[in-house]
């Protein structure tokens, strides 16, 4: 809860001002808390000083339709008041001003799902989408409430579905992993949420990423628990350049949650990281038939060919980023590729023009390993056998080599075919009976995961199976019911 006061002085008023007519985005502020709303105000006055920006609607009694209509034209919503980790947060009203209303109490809104936190998949037209009720031309938001990011991963997906609207993409949303910041900071004699939120802006102007710019703010005055969840295409988006993301060019959403500037994955990106895509129901996989119209087959050792891109190796995450943008836009990667991970790579020095090294004291380089998988109709094809894959080799920042195998498809929606498939536990079962056959009786093989995949026999023929995941092998198993 924000701002507790022994003895509290409520100044309730609304602010509204017009559209400055040269502006090109707009904001809107709202206050939902019941003792100051002065960072929203401070917000707006400082972001409508920005080139390009106007302020549209500042209201220190906002209402949930206010947040979610952003005036149908804000591409910035400021919220600022009270929540809790059940998604209860408080207001002034849901679709018009009727006094406000405690984030205790039983009426309070669960205002993710007025915005709309269902995910849902359009299985023909290959997009995941929600009912999301932010305006078009939405993209970033903020929270400043308690424990709406991070907190809990329940209430973060629930926030990150408003994210999949259509045909509009949030690109990210910004709040706190713990009690948002209320109280007075003497030296400052200005109240910490207010500093934050003039800081915040600030920092866009000078030419922060936003989101970092939001980390750097709240450091600023003391806070190491801001965090964010943003679309992985939005990561280096500025105040001056937002990407507008769509159901089009953005299907299936990759969505990061980051709290202080640290991503709380176990691995850079990862492809199922919490999505319902690994709930895929395999029998929906009969609805479309698929033939390979191509392959290409290419190993490209030129490292010249990649002179204009360099790979910080002191930052992987932002550098897996940068490289994904890069190869989109050299056509190395298409439309339905997809990351699948950061391989490490160590080398060892055995001899140079000076000496000779042992493995033990020899010196150490390393090599990174960018590894991009495909999805047809949102499933992982297989990259075993004639399968799909890029991996990128970096060296020294640079990229060295590029080995692809890639298969190109065409893809027709028929009537459900009729064969039978064998269910995942009949999948694992039978992938176990391959491990058990030729492993080491010293050495325990950990079950890891099994998905729906496509794969491609010998003679080009596209089927259905199950891709089965142990620690260091991974089997596919044909889902043909024998």
């Amino acid at each position: 809860m924000k701002k507790k006061f022994v003895l509290v002085l409520v100044i309730v008023f609304i602010l509204s001002t017009s559209v400055v007519a040269y502006a090109e985005n707009y904001v809107t502020a709202l206050y939902g808390g019941d003792i100051n709303g002065d960072d929203a105000i401070d917000f707006a006055n400082a972001i409508d000083g920005l080139s390009g920006w106007s302020k549209s609607v500042v209201d220190t009694t906002g209402i949930v339709k206010q947040f979610k209509d952003g005036d149908n034209t804000s591409a910035f919503l400021y919220w600022s008041g009270h929540g809790l980790t059940t998604g209860k947060m408080s207001c002034y009203g849901i679709d018009s001003q009727t006094g406000y209303i405690d984030y205790s109490d039983a009426d309070a809104p669960i205002m993710h799902s007025h915005i709309g936190s269902t995910k849902y998949y359009d299985s023909y037209s290959q997009f995941y989408y929600s009912y999301s009720n932010w305006n078009n031309t939405t993209k970033c938001v903020v929270l400043a409430a308690c424990n709406q990011i991070g907190t809990n991963s329940t209430l973060t997906n629930n926030w990150k579905n408003t994210m999949y609207g259509s045909p509009n993409r949030v690109n990210m949303i910004l709040g706190y992993a713990g009690t948002a910041p209320g109280d007075w900071v003497s030296s400052e004699n200005d109240y910490r949420d207010d500093l934050i939120a003039k800081k915040f802006v600030t920092n866009m102007g000078n030419g922060m990423e936003i989101r970092n710019a939001w980390y750097s703010a709240n450091t600023s005055y003391g806070i190491s628990y801001s965090s964010t969840i943003y679309n992985q295409l939005s990561a280096t988006n500025k105040i001056t350049s937002m990407s507008s993301l769509t159901v089009t060019n953005n299907p299936t959403p990759s969505i990061i949650l980051e709290k202080n500037g640290v991503v709380q994955t176990s691995s850079y990106l990862s492809a199922t990281q919490e999505d319902e895509y690994s709930k895929t129901n395999i029998d929906d996989m009969l609805n479309y038939s698929f033939d390979v119209t191509n392959k290409v087959l290419s190993c490209d050792t030129d490292s010249t060919n990649y002179n204009d891109y360099y790979f910080d190796e002191n930052n992987i995450y932002e550098s897996v980023i940068t490289l994904t943008k890069y190869l989109n836009e050299t056509k190395v990667l298409s439309q339905d590729a997809c990351f699948e991970g950061v391989d490490q790579l160590e080398l060892t020095t055995l001899e140079n023009e000076d000496s000779e090294y042992s493995m033990e004291n020899g010196p150490k380089s390393y090599r990174y390993v960018i590894k991009y998988g495909q999805k047809i109709n949102n499933i992982k094809v297989s990259n075993l056998f004639n399968g799909s894959y890029v991996h990128v080799y970096i060296t020294d920042g640079k990229i060295s080599m590029i080995d692809k195998n890639w298969l190109e498809f065409s893809r027709e929606k028929i009537e459900k075919d009729t064969k039978k498939l064998i269910d995942k536990d009949k999948a694992i079962d039978k992938a176990n009976k391959i491990i058990e056959s030729y492993k080491d009786e010293n050495k325990k093989i950990k079950f890891k995961d099994c998905q729906p995949t496509y794969f491609v026999d010998s003679d080009n023929n596209v089927l259905i199976g199950w891709q089965v995941y142990y620690d260091g092998i991974t089997l596919t198993i044909d889902a043909a019911e024998e």
